[in-house]
């Protein structure tokens, strides 16, 4: 089944820790007291969706203000987790059905005009990010029982993305649509994050990070993204950067847990974070 991840390049990287809370804006959306940035556009406008809400809240959030998107489905859960810079938006809606069946069902929204987005022979399938050019990423199944694979959609153009794994999610795609990056579930359970380019899968880690987990990558190369320390149980997670080899980590000061996706061409990056007040959006350019 997908489910929506709003998750090496060798063992010589390094790991770096840079000075905190360079340029940090933390934002709330009133009458919410968890919510999360998903994806953020080039003029700096947040995609994103509410935490702990029944129907979720989905938002666009602009130069200070929320406008709330309406993906018009009759019910389930539905979450927004890509925007290009055009303001088109990308997300998935999950709808549980009689006997335990989920119908999950990809679309793009633009100006409120909603498409499905499909591809041929899929049961299930999801749209989780889009580039400028309108090139989607997501996830797809042709059985509700067999595995779960990666795709890059342009156009009609269809690529599979599969590295053997149960489940395989894109999260980020570049603007030229050459390098994808995303998160796999193991067989034996786990997360592998990866960079996809030129038909190879690159693996990714964090250095003493429990889980790994890649989310969005910019025209310059530059990947976000959260990993997780302590255990898989009891999770701490921790939001980093990686280009040319080398890891950069970062915390929100006085938060207990911080969490980065989306990453525009300017380098600034969206996510959320947690303290004694609720969950907050933020973002953040380092």
């Amino acid at each position: 089944m997908i489910r929506i991840a709003t998750a090496g390049c060798g063992a010589w990287l390094i790991l770096a820790h840079p000075a905190q809370a360079r340029t940090l804006t933390s934002f709330d959306m009133p009458g919410q007291t968890e919510i999360c940035g998903a994806g953020i556009a080039d003029d700096g406008t947040v995609v994103g969706n509410s935490l702990n809400t029944h129907p979720v809240v989905n938002f666009l959030y602009q130069n200070g203000s929320f406008t709330t998107l309406s993906p018009n489905f009759a019910g389930g859960f539905t979450a927004v987790t890509g925007i290009n810079r055009a303001h088109a938006v990308v997300g998935t809606n999950e709808t549980f059905g009689p006997n335990f069946t989920v119908a999950i069902t990809g679309f793009a929204l633009r100006d409120e005009n909603r498409r499905i987005v499909r591809v041929p022979g899929a049961v299930t399938i999801s749209a989780v990010n889009i580039n400028n050019e309108g090139t989607i990423v997501g996830a797809y199944q042709t059985d509700v029982n067999g595995p779960t694979l990666g795709y890059i959609k342009h156009g009609t153009a269809i690529t599979t993305l599969n590295d053997g794994s149960f489940h395989v999610q894109p999260a980020g795609i570049d603007p030229t649509g050459t390098m994808v990056v995303g998160t796999s579930v193991l067989p034996g359970g786990g997360f592998a994050a990866w960079l996809y380019q030129q038909g190879k899968f690159n693996p990714l880690s964090v250095p003493g990070a429990v889980a790994t987990f890649a989310s969005g990558i910019n025209r310059a190369g530059t990947i976000s993204g959260t990993y997780v320390t302590g255990s898989l149980s009891a999770p701490v997670s921790h939001g980093y950067f990686y280009k040319g080899g080398r890891y950069s980590t970062y915390d929100v000061p006085g938060a207990s847990d911080t969490r980065l996706s989306g990453i525009n061409a300017h380098g600034a990056v969206t996510g959320c974070y947690t303290d004694y007040a609720g969950t907050h959006g933020l973002i953040y350019t380092p």
